[in-house]
């Protein structure tokens, strides 16, 4: 057993972790590595495993303290000043230097959208658009929340509570940045995070997608896209980059695989009967070489959501759609058949099943209508049962 003397601890997953830190590397432990382990100890090791937690909190809040003391004997010569604009564009190109050849577009976008509503924010509030890092209070942080909740209200309403969550959460990774690059002397951005209920992803039952089927769209592409979706669990961005050759035949079927575009890694799934032949229309449509890709001219915007609601509200369905409903589809079915969250989330290719967890609760949430609906009808049968009877004495 490790006795640990430099190392900071969190809770992160409901999972005890430490960080050793030696030679200015991190190296991460588990618990068991530090402290004794099971139901049954002795009472020796259960005094040590109590000295070894008190030993690696004092050692944090020696580390904290001596990062705040640092911070107190700076004076602004020892500042380096940098307005908030080109912190982020310096912010911007880090990431793109460390990303490679994984496309970070939406991560950059996020950076971009923070420092336009900041500047707006300092713009209707007197301030100077491009404010210089070391002006930024923590009052102009908790302003610049508030001004998020209220954002052009008569205009185009309110911001959603996810989308005021987004924004603050990068606006203060920015600045607590800063204040690890010594562009700051202090967090400045100590503000508690709006909070917001994330909402469930809503899917489409085996019928409905059985209507879908049935009910004419014009708009080819998008509808092969959306149905081998349902039936394959394919992200829309992947399904953009999706080519022939991606797919392998095999003794028992087709295999395909594709890569994810937010953890780069590749993602092999068998292809069930019913994805298989909308694979085959799309390449009977669309093949010119292994290269070509499934679904051509894939491309997302609010004209192609706008028409697939409509497809969807055509097939009698009332529910709000969108091309990421798809998936939303086939994780929801796939759970309703297998009851097994684990193949949901290898199917998905989530590493955290904490994303997987949202799939699963609109399918079980699915259930619960479903059996409340069921319950209303034999409610409703039972009370036209009571009043034939009552009318026939």
């Amino acid at each position: 057993m490790r006795i640990v003397k430099k190392a900071s601890y969190y809770k992160s997953r409901s999972k005890f972790v430490i960080k050793d830190f030696r030679n200015g590397k991190s190296i991460t432990i588990t618990q068991s590595e530090v402290f004794h382990q099971g139901d049954e100890l002795t009472v020796k090791q259960k005094r040590e495993n109590i000295a070894n937690e008190k030993s690696v909190k004092a050692r944090v809040d020696s580390l904290n303290k001596q990062r705040e003391d640092s911070f107190a004997g700076l004076n602004n010569n020892d500042i380096k000043h940098i307005r908030f604009n080109d912190w982020i564009g310096i912010m911007i190109n880090k990431r793109v230097l460390e990303a490679g050849d994984r496309d970070i577009t939406k991560t950059i976008a996020k950076y971009k959208a923070v420092k336009k509503k900041f500047n707006e924010f300092l713009i209707e509030n007197g301030y100077e658009s491009n404010i210089w890092l070391h002006d930024i209070t923590l009052d102009i942080s908790e302003d610049f929340l508030t001004w998020l909740k209220n954002y052009n209200p008569n205009v185009r309403g309110r911001l959603k509570s996810s989308t005021i969550y987004g924004y603050f959460k990068h606006y203060k990774y920015i600045i607590a940045r800063a204040v690890k690059k010594r562009y700051l002397d202090s967090y400045r951005a100590d503000v508690d995070l709006p909070k917001f209920t994330s909402k469930q992803r809503e899917g489409l039952t085996i019928e409905e997608i059985n209507n879908l089927e049935r009910t004419p769209f014009d708009v080819t592409t998008a509808r092969l896209f959306f149905l081998f979706s349902c039936y394959s669990g394919i992200p829309f961005k992947e399904a953009q980059n999706l080519k022939f050759k991606d797919f392998n035949k095999y003794e028992d079927g087709y295999m395909m695989l594709y890569k994810r575009n937010k953890t780069q890694k590749f993602i092999k799934v068998a292809v069930n009967e019913k994805a298989l032949s909308y694979y085959k229309e799309a390449k009977r449509l669309y093949f010119e070489n292994i290269n070509s890709n499934v679904f051509p001219n894939l491309n997302y915007s609010g004209n192609l959501n706008h028409k697939i609601q409509d497809w969807v509200n055509r097939a009698n369905i009332n529910k709000k759609i969108t091309p990421h409903s798809a998936r939303a589809s086939f994780a929801l079915n796939l759970y309703r058949a297998s009851k097994d969250p684990k193949l949901v989330q290898e199917s998905l290719g989530h590493e955290d099943y904490k994303t997987t967890q949202r799939y699963v609760n609109a399918a079980m949430e699915c259930q619960i209508n479903g059996a409340k609906t069921f319950n209303n009808w034999v409610n409703s049968k039972e009370k036209e049962t009571k009043i034939i009877h009552l009318s026939s004495v």
